[in-house]
């Protein structure tokens, strides 16, 4: 067992440089986890031009976001887009189609996302009034499920009085304090239409999503309280997930990357039997490091690998080692080591970045700083997947 886990490094250095060593069980084995892992998913249910999109751009700092970019058909009146890509995606949107349109029929929706959405988040332009033909399809909806309900009301610059106006500081839309009366009457009415036809809404969001050349202070007005919303609801963490500031944007960038593959190797730990599972995180390891390279614009080669492998070398092993030994402790063995094994995988992911952003500004990294600098990474791993992770023992969706 010792020899399997010291070798540890020097297969993930091979799987690097010389893919062919990957076997076919393990690539069937991965192609599988992948198709199980748990992906959150938000259903998005509106008018067109309601703002559904400006909203999934704001929630994944993805302004390049436009239709046929990330999204794909999933239903004759839906689009479905995953974050960061389709090929190592950890949430989902669905973006409903045609709300309003005479020909719309939430019947095949329904039928394809009732049990794969986890959020509904309906989405209503503030000075909207003639909302009878949405409420009626969504009555339709809910009626077999309890979806946890988040409706945002959008756009409400539409209603300021002059268009010089900038919105209100602080955010006043949970008492409705200082707000003009043209603007809260249209959004207290839409509430009350809500309550009529018995639609229970968890929370109701104010946002006003704009463009920077629109000239207002916040683009991303309200945007805070949507997020806090969200984790009311659905308490995995996923904003943590979804992104993160590290004032380097190659950084920001591969965060998405690293924790999907973080997750990916957490939900490999869940084999049972000791060191089966070091081939499969190997392999998530090494595709994780060879997307960060790309994101970077760099190249991964042997020194680089072997620089951080040295300066890692016993602790790393000693703890993949111990991480193994854990796996024999019935129940509470497989879900901490599925957390460790994702912060780890974090960690390498992380330590990568901060390699190549100070060797960018001329900065060599020493043995202690790579150590040092994997530990404190490490734990931020661990705080970042252990929300997502809880949904093992919970029994709750997610599910793995």
């Amino acid at each position: 067992m010792f020899k399997q886990s010291k070798n540890h490094l020097e297969t993930l250095k091979a799987m690097l440089f010389a893919p062919k060593l990957e076997q076919e069980d393990t690539q069937a084995q991965l192609l599988t986890l992948k198709s199980s892992l748990p992906i959150p998913v938000v259903w998005l249910f509106g008018k067109t031009q309601s703002g559904k999109t400006s909203i999934i751009k704001a929630l994944t700092h993805q302004n390049d976001i436009e239709i046929g970019n990330g999204f794909e058909a999933c239903t004759k009146f839906s689009t479905k887009y995953a974050f960061p890509t389709s090929q190592e995606a950890f949430i989902h949107f669905l973006d409903t189609k045609g709300i309003g349109e005479i020909d719309y029929n939430p019947a095949e929706d329904i039928a394809f996302f009732e049990q794969h959405a986890h959020i509904l988040m309906v989405v209503v332009k503030a000075l909207d009034s003639n909302l009878e033909s949405m409420l009626k399809h969504l009555q339709t909806i809910t009626q077999n499920k309890n979806y946890p309900i988040i409706v945002v009301q959008t756009t409400i610059h539409e209603g300021y009085e002059d268009i010089t106006m900038e919105h209100i500081q602080p955010y006043p839309f949970e008492t409705f304090a200082n707000v003009p009366n043209n603007l809260s009457r249209p959004l207290l009415q839409q509430r009350e239409l809500f309550k009529h036809n018995r639609i229970l809404v968890e929370k109701f969001v104010v946002v006003d999503l704009t463009k920077p050349q629109d000239g207002y202070i916040n683009p991303n007005y309200g945007l805070e309280a949507l997020w806090e919303a969200i984790e009311e609801v659905f308490p995995y963490g996923i904003r943590s997930l979804m992104m993160d500031n590290f004032g380097d944007i190659y950084a920001s960038k591969a965060h998405p990357h690293i924790i999907t593959h973080a997750i990916l190797s957490s939900t490999s730990e869940l084999i049972p039997l000791p060191m089966a599972s070091i081939p499969i995180v190997t392999s998530i390891q090494a595709k994780m490091l060879h997307s960060i390279a790309s994101i970077y614009n760099q190249k991964l080669d042997v020194k680089i690998i072997t620089e951080l492998s040295a300066a890692l070398g016993g602790s790393f092993v000693f703890s993949l080692l111990g991480r193994q030994l854990v796996k024999l402790i019935p129940l509470y063995g497989s879900a901490f080591n599925a957390l460790y094994t994702g912060a780890i995988t974090y960690a390498l992911g992380r330590l990568l970045c901060i390699y190549f952003n100070r060797t960018k500004e001329g900065e060599m990294l020493t043995k202690s700083q790579i150590r040092t600098l994997f530990k404190v990474e490490f734990e931020r791993g661990k705080a970042f997947l252990k929300p997502y992770m809880q949904s093992l023992t919970d029994n709750t969706k997610p599910k793995i």
